[in-house]
């Protein structure tokens, strides 16, 4: 007894495993570096380009919504849109510098403070609830009675 099943595949991946392509996230594409990190993220409405140091640690992402101009952002390189004011100016960062990360939202800027057991952000602080194997499961604002 044969059958004809159609399959549809939503996931793509490299001959590393890494994924290349989820359509049920709207990502069209996944570019990793040297170091199998995503270093560009495409999806249907943006790119998000992600900065690391030389020993893995995460230093800085950038995401592009709209760029205007018939510019699609997903054709560009991360040299491209950082040596572009137009570009930095109409995207989404964020910064990390050890346990601080910055988010920067056109005209605002949002800190964010990390320590082992939760983090500062906006005046409230909120500690993370892990469970026996340490990953987190919950987080609480300490702040609010």
């Amino acid at each position: 007894m044969s059958k004809n099943h159609l399959i549809i595949s939503t996931f793509k991946y490299d001959s590393n495993g890494n994924l290349t392509k989820d359509s049920d996230r709207k990502i069209s594409f996944i570019e990793y570096n040297v170091l199998n990190l995503p270093s560009k993220i495409v999806f249907e409405d943006g790119v998000f380009f992600n900065v690391y140091s030389a020993d893995a640690q995460k230093l800085a992402a950038i995401y592009i919504k709209d760029i205007g101009g018939g510019v699609n952002p997903a054709h560009l390189s991360l040299n491209e849109v950082l040596n572009n004011s137009d570009f930095v100016e109409n995207s989404d960062r964020t910064v990390y510098l050890g346990n601080f990360e910055y988010r920067i939202d056109r005209d605002e800027v949002f800190l964010k403070v990390y320590n082992s057991e939760g983090y500062f952000f906006n005046g409230d602080y909120y500690y993370f609830r892990k469970d026996h194997l340490g990953n987190i499961r919950e987080v609480w604002n300490g702040t609010q009675h």
